[in-house]
């Protein structure tokens, strides 16, 4: 897909408003000002606009408004994944190929740290967050933890994250029967461990489960 193709598609979702930055982002790519473009679309993807996140993933893989970076473009395309722009997929797919294991293992560290610190946000967030850590360990790491991955699953799906109960049988078929055995008590346990950061805004299940959830034991799969 051409860089322009790509911009347009995404203009026509976001409104004409050139008062919108992205708005004037994609107007100034349009009449050639790629560095106000890339600008722009940098201080948006840094604010958590996924959109930009995904543009600037592209204006890297292409050099246009900025030095051409496999490592920037691959990473702004995973943020842009991780926030559910959906032709991040894509790109993402389209450049994994071409990153060697060096790139794949910092940006793995990078992703995992900046979603961890993201722990501490509320119920939603959090669930949210599980589902992108599951997917970072799924997609980057050299030897995925195959047990995490299902816990991840399995307390986003514990929160209401919709669609995750899917993902975490999925995840959970895929263990080893020493694997399994340990899994759920490992997700019971990581589930008190969260709980105890959220006492402002914890689900009511905190409340009733975190005590009896801190006495199971841990098998380590």
């Amino acid at each position: 897909m051409r860089l322009w193709l790509a911009l347009s598609a995404l203009m026509a979702t976001q409104g004409p408003a050139l008062a919108d930055p992205f708005a004037q982002a994609m107007a100034a790519l349009g009449v050639g000002d790629t560095g106000t473009g890339a600008a722009l679309f940098d201080a948006l993807a840094k604010g958590g606009d996924g959109d930009a996140m995904y543009n600037l993933a592209l204006l890297y893989h292409q050099g246009v408004g900025l030095p051409q970076n496999g490592d920037m473009a691959l990473y702004w395309a995973w943020r842009a994944r991780l926030a559910a722009v959906p032709k991040a997929v894509a790109l993402v797919g389209l450049l994994m190929p071409d990153a060697p294991r060096e790139r794949r293992q910092m940006l793995h560290e990078r992703l995992m740290a900046e979603a961890k610190a993201l722990q501490t946000q509320g119920t939603a967030e959090a669930a949210t967050n599980f589902v992108r850590l599951a997917l970072i360990e799924e997609g980057l790491a050299a030897k995925p933890d195959l047990v995490q991955i299902y816990v991840w699953y399995s307390l986003a799906a514990a929160l209401g994250h919709p669609g995750t109960a899917a993902l975490r049988d999925v995840a959970f078929a895929g263990l080893s029967p020493t694997q399994a055995k340990g899994a759920q008590g490992r997700a019971m346990a990581d589930f008190a461990t969260w709980c105890v950061t959220q006492s402002a805004n914890a689900p009511e299940a905190c409340a009733v489960m975190t005590a009896d959830i801190a006495r199971l034991p841990v098998e380590n799969g």
